[in-house]
């Protein structure tokens, strides 16, 4: 065993509250020894009962999860209190609020769950300030406020939170609350960290396919777009289902319309899995079926292939004494 653990491991079995709280991080972390959750919180829970206030909400994540104990609600309950109410604790704050917000585990109270939020965003709780922004953005619990959104998200963007500047990407590529601006939109989409992440990759491929204001780059937009399709994105992935359901009217022989049109097919049905607009991409599908039969029809009777074809069928007609 690591020196430093079996020193706060001591410390802890002694009854020191601020060393069993440091055990329990190790255990979390793993990073002096083996990550062990269900240790971790049975330290944290100790930690709190000898009256470690950071570990309030440890304690009652234990509870709430049944993560090193069993899973006691109102022990849960009784722990976050502590931490929201005898603490100010933002993490319990941020928690209890999406917990609220979402109904799913208490009863549904989406006006607290958003006080809660708030409070915990006040406090420079980056996750915390997305969500009051995306709050606002979407209207959820008082009509949409684009301006106050925009002032969280940044705010929670500057904290280095990845999801707020793909939101303020969207922000400004929708002009939503800001003049609408594809330059600024890539600007927040280069500062994210992950250069796999879904949604950035969606918004950054779209833009490179369809945006009036910076340059196209096909290459590059579809490569993003089946990178976040990859990961089940379905904006990604509708994306790509219209990219190439439309592409068909820039291909000059029928073998490549129906290339482009199954490839259309295939990310529709992908997209229509991963939750996308199932309405949008069912007529998307149709009105593609329906343009390449006009497409073949047409291949069949007018190309002058087709009319070198018919001309000599009927001259040879004519020469059995088959024709009129």
């Amino acid at each position: 065993m690591d020196q430093y653990l079996k020193k706060q491991i001591e410390k802890a079995e002694a009854g020191d509250a601020e060393a069993q709280y440091t055990v329990g991080e190790i255990y979390e972390k793993g990073t002096i020894t083996a990550a062990d959750p269900d240790e971790a919180y049975r330290w944290y829970i100790r930690a709190a009962e000898s009256g470690c206030e950071k570990a309030f909400g440890k304690a009652g994540y234990a509870y709430f999860k049944g993560i090193g104990v069993d899973f006691e609600p109102d022990a849960a309950l009784e722990w976050y209190r502590k931490a929201i109410d005898d603490v100010q604790d933002p993490e319990a704050m941020f928690f209890i609020g999406m917990e609220l917000m979402s109904g799913e585990s208490l009863e549904q109270n989406v006006h607290r769950g958003a006080r809660l939020i708030r409070e915990a965003a006040v406090r420079n709780h980056p996750d915390a300030m997305y969500e009051i922004g995306m709050i606002n953005a979407r209207g959820t619990v008082a009509p949409q406020d684009f301006r106050t959104a925009i002032g969280w998200l940044e705010e929670a963007a500057g904290l280095g939170h990845d999801r707020a500047r793909v939101a303020m990407a969207q922000m400004h590529s929708n002009g939503y609350g800001v003049e609408k601006d594809d330059r600024k939109a890539v600007e927040w989409l280069n500062k994210v960290s992950d250069p796999d992440d879904p949604e950035a990759n969606a918004v950054y491929g779209k833009l490179l396919l369809y945006s009036e204001q910076i340059p196209h780059d096909i290459e590059e937009g579809l490569r993003r777009l089946e990178l976040a399709g990859s990961a089940g994105n379905a904006s990604a992935l509708t994306a790509l289902a219209r990219y190439y359901c439309l592409e068909g009217d820039n291909r000059k022989t029928i073998e490549e319309k129906r290339e482009c049109a199954e490839k259309g097919y295939y990310y529709a049905g992908l997209a229509k899995k991963a939750g996308g607009d199932a309405e949008y991409l069912n007529e998307l599908v149709r009105l593609t079926k329906q343009k390449l039969a006009l497409d073949e029809e047409y291949e069949e009777k007018y190309t002058p292939k087709a009319m070198a074809k018919s001309f000599f069928r009927d001259l040879l007609d004519a020469l059995l004494g088959r024709g009129n």
